[in-house]
């Protein structure tokens, strides 16, 4: 069976794995978006956004505060 997504309750979560109901930890934040993503959405969003700029989870000081409702 394959897994959804975490039961863990993260600070940030995938605005677009969220979308359809999977929990993804946001690991990278779009200042253009404004928008968490995960590791798999980030690749995508790279191609088709690519003058955008993010911030990695290293800089997450750096993040505002994002809604996750």
């Amino acid at each position: 069976m394959a897994e959804k997504g975490s039961d863990l309750i993260y600070e940030v979560c995938c605005v677009f794995c969220k979308d359809d109901n999977v929990n993804w930890e946001a690991t990278v934040y779009c200042k253009q978006c404004s928008k968490g993503l995960c590791d798999e959405c980030v690749k995508y969003h790279k191609k088709l956004y690519k003058t955008h700029s993010t911030l990695r989870r290293e800089d997450k000081k750096m993040w505002p505060v994002v809604d996750t409702t």
